[in-house]
Formats: structure tokens, C-alpha cells, sequence
């Protein structure tokens, strides 16, 4: 999803919502080696779980994913 912002005199800027929570969730899991490896184990449990079912796999990581962007907001606004 693109949004599009005015930004001075350059006009309307794009604002990529969807890929800086994926940026912010990446560096998050590089700075926090805990929460990569409860990650890492989620997504091995889970592929057990949901062998043949993509879309349940992908549902089933949304909250650990939330939370941590949520974390890493919080962490990024107390800097």
C-alpha cells in the first residue's frame, strides 16, 4: 500500500506504511537475539502445525509480529 503525503515544494511524496513496519520488525529482531530465536522456534512450531496450510501459518504469527513492532515502536519513541 502506498500513501502519499504533501511534502514542500517536491509535491506529493510516497510514504511506504506496510514495508517500514517490516524494516522496523527486521531491525528489531537484529537488535533483540531473544526475540529472534522465540521467532525462529514460533515459525518451527508452527510449520509442524500448519505443514500443508499457508494461510493458517502466516495467521498464527500476525500477534508474536504485532507485538514486536509495537515493542520496537515504543523502544524508537523513548530514544
Amino acid at each position: 500500500m502506498v500513501l502519499y503525503q504533501k511534502h514542500g515544494e517536491k509535491g506529493l511524496q510516497p510514504t511506504y506504511t506496510k514495508w517500514s513496519s517490516n524494516l522496523l520488525f527486521r531491525d528489531y529482531l537484529r537488535t533483540h537475539p531473544l526475540v529472534l530465536q522465540e521467532y525462529q522456534q514460533l515459525k518451527r512450531d508452527l510449520v509442524e502445525k500448519h505443514h500443508f496450510d499457508r494461510a493458517a501459518y502466516t495467521a498464527a504469527k500476525e500477534a508474536f509480529i504485532i507485538d514486536a513492532i509495537k515493542k520496537a515502536e515504543n523502544d524508537k519513541n523513548n530514544l
